[in-house]
């Protein structure tokens, strides 16, 4: 008869001494013993003593009886590293060790949960384990250069869930430092802008880094023919930033339009500075048509004054001057008679009705208005942030004055605005915060960390929060959560 094997559960033939089963091997003295039993035997008949007592008649129940062992189960991980550190691009791994505790085989799927899941892999993630024998598998972390993934500390856990006993689970925290890395993008939207005396546009800044920048901000053009209102400064996180600004330039009265070229520079504090090209098309105030006309009356003029000229030319030329009679001497020839003083014809008294030509009176002089201040709306109002947690919290939100707002969750970017009674609210919120200085970070993996950036300002505040950042985070949060 087949013999089960109490360990692994393997089905062994007759007589076999050690379980088949490689990874078990367990002996089987009791089970050969079982499948070899000698045939029952007839009682032998024996002598009865008249003074003993009658030998029973009902059934004889065996002495021996098999006892199976008691099943149990049971687990724990370890990880040979529970502190790593890791650059964007770059891979970091660890081991993890998982132990089966039973007395039976196990069969466990290994996964990584928490903030640093999202670039974490276990190979291999299912694992066999025999009863007080370990299995080893790799976690790995391999983050990408991409503004979601934060330069910091990101928390994890290893976790190994059974697929053969329900509910048992082994786990292990860790956490990965991640390294920062930059990398800035500009682009000027519009590229080429027509206008006056004044036009705006607007600088596109992409934080492709997973740092915050502090940049220096200039503008020039090579002819020095305009005049920029650019901040001097600007902080960006992660993601897309734009910073309006305007652009002046002299505007002439005539002319064609002019097209002046200029360039933007952003000098971060660390690293190499970046550029953009931009256009500024100048328009005259009256354009080319008022040259055009001119130009018309000038030709007009000319031809009037030349066809003037030809008719007094062929006047003189058909003797339209003096006749001489033949045989008496010229005007010219005549002499005065004696006594008689010949004087030069006197000239024309003017007109007593003719008025003196009026001077030119001089041009008027036109005076520019002054450049309008910056508008407050364009202007940053607030950044925040919310990491952490066991929810594993990776929310960011940037919003400008006029409540145009950015919102990162996880990989995701989406611009949204916040409802005039949320700006209205924010607004006032703001006006009573006092941000303080950042908060000693708690000890442990678990706690939630939030950061504000107001009026340039950045602070750090874990888990509980003061009543006036809590006004203020709860505005923000409801907008991220609706997104």
């Amino acid at each position: 008869m087949n013999v089960t094997c109490a360990v692994c559960g393997q089905v062994n033939a007759e007589g076999t001494q050690f379980c088949v089963n490689p990874a078990c091997g367990a002996y089987l003295p009791w089970d050969r013993t079982a499948g070899h039993r000698p045939p029952p035997q007839e009682p032998q008949p024996q002598r009865q003593d008249p003074h003993s007592p009658p030998p029973e008649t009902g059934p004889r129940t065996a002495r021996h009886e098999r006892v199976e062992p008691e099943q149990g189960s049971g687990a724990r991980i370890e990880l040979a590293d529970t502190a790593l550190a890791v650059d964007p691009g770059q891979i970091a791994e660890t081991q993890a060790t998982v132990h089966n505790t039973g007395t039976r085989v196990e069969r466990f799927l290994v996964r990584v949960s928490g903030p640093a899941a999202p670039w974490a892999s276990v190979e291999p993630a299912d694992l066999t384990v025999y009863p007080g024998r370990p299995a080893v598998c790799t976690v790995r972390f391999a983050p990408t250069r991409h503004a979601s993934a934060s330069a910091g500390t990101w928390s994890f856990g290893v976790l190994a869930d059974s697929q053969v006993t329900a509910g048992l689970q082994a786990s292990v925290v860790g956490a990965v430092h991640l390294g920062d890395f930059r990398s800035l993008s500009l682009m000027l939207e519009p590229g080429a802008a027509r206008g006056g005396s004044r036009t705006t546009q607007t600088l596109l800044i992409d934080n492709q880094g997973n740092v915050p920048e502090r940049l220096r901000l200039t503008a020039s053009d090579t002819d020095g023919l305009l005049r920029f209102e650019l901040p001097a400064e600007a902080t960006v996180e992660p993601g897309r930033s734009s910073v309006p600004f305007q652009v002046h330039a002299r505007q002439e009265w005539f002319g064609r339009p002019q097209r002046v070229r200029f360039h933007v520079v952003a000098t971060p504090e660390e690293g190499r500075p970046v550029g953009a090209d931009g256009v500024r098309i100048v328009r005259p105030r009256l354009g080319v048509l008022p040259l055009v006309l001119a130009g018309t009356l000038v030709a007009v003029l000319a031809g009037g004054v030349a066809l003037n000229l030809g008719s007094s030319t062929d006047s003189a030329d058909s003797g339209s001057g003096p006749i001489g009679v033949a045989g008496s001497p010229s005007q010219e020839a005549v002499s005065p008679a004696p006594g008689v003083t010949m004087r030069p014809p006197e000239p024309p008294s003017p007109s007593p009705s003719a008025s003196p030509a009026p001077s030119p009176s001089p041009s008027p002089r036109v005076v520019s208005p002054a450049p309008p201040p910056v508008d407050p709306a364009s202007k940053l109002l607030v950044e925040y942030r919310r990491s952490g947690g066991f929810a594993g919290f990776a929310d960011r939100i940037t919003v400008f004055g006029d409540g145009r707002a950015t919102v990162t969750r996880v990989t995701t970017n989406v611009d949204t605005t916040l409802t005039p009674d949320e700006l209205a609210a924010l607004n006032e919120k703001l006006e009573v915060l006092e941000l303080g200085e950042p908060a000693a970070e708690p000890g442990g993996a678990d706690h939630i960390t939030y950061e504000l950036l107001v009026n340039g300002r950045r602070s750090v505040r874990y888990d509980a929060l003061p009543s006036d950042w809590q006004a203020v985070t709860d505005i923000l949060d409801q907008v991220i959560e609706r997104q």
